[in-house]
């Protein structure tokens, strides 16, 4: 499905919005640069898949790339000095998650800095590395799903830029 619409503020921009497999979002502007949105949260089809490929196989290890705001978003998180760097409130996130992932059973096998990469994008930069073990899938979504987890959920979208996981 592609859907071409002319944006009613400037008239310049086309958001174009691409259906095949993959939830792209592209954005031609006056000077026609292509733009791509970033990635903060599973598209629901993506959770299904994930919880049907994996939820009968025990542990599952998740690879988490993360970029930081340069500044706290303080629109999503008002009650930090949007002063702080992304990476300052990401790691606050971390520190309140530490409690949840060990009711869980999930622990964090291995936190390091991003580099660029041997073999990739060079225009593809990550400020941090996490791989991550859970239990099962079911008490990963079940963690995601308390609300503990919802109440310090906006500290993680506050702080990132743009993310990848990988099971």
């Amino acid at each position: 499905m592609l859907v071409l619409k002319r944006s009613a503020e400037s008239g310049k921009n086309f958001p174009l919005d691409l259906d095949v497999g993959q939830h792209y979002s592209l954005c031609f502007s006056a000077n026609l640069s292509l733009k791509r949105m970033n990635y903060l949260d599973a598209t629901q089809e993506a959770g299904i898949d994930f919880y049907q490929k994996y939820h009968q196989k025990g542990k599952i290890h998740m690879l988490n790339l993360l970029k930081f705001r340069k500044n706290v978003d303080s629109a999503i998180l008002s009650n930090v000095d949007n002063d702080l760097s992304g990476e300052e409130v990401y790691n606050q996130y971390l520190n309140l998650m530490d409690t949840m992932f060990r009711k869980a059973g999930s622990k964090i096998l291995y936190k390091g800095k991003g580099n660029s990469f041997l073999i990739g994008p060079e225009s593809e930069k990550w400020d941090l590395i996490l791989l991550v073990e859970h239990q099962t899938v079911s008490r990963f979504i079940a963690l995601a799903q308390t609300e503990d987890y919802k109440a310090i959920e906006k500290y993680r979208h506050a702080s990132l830029e743009d993310s990848r996981l990988l099971p």
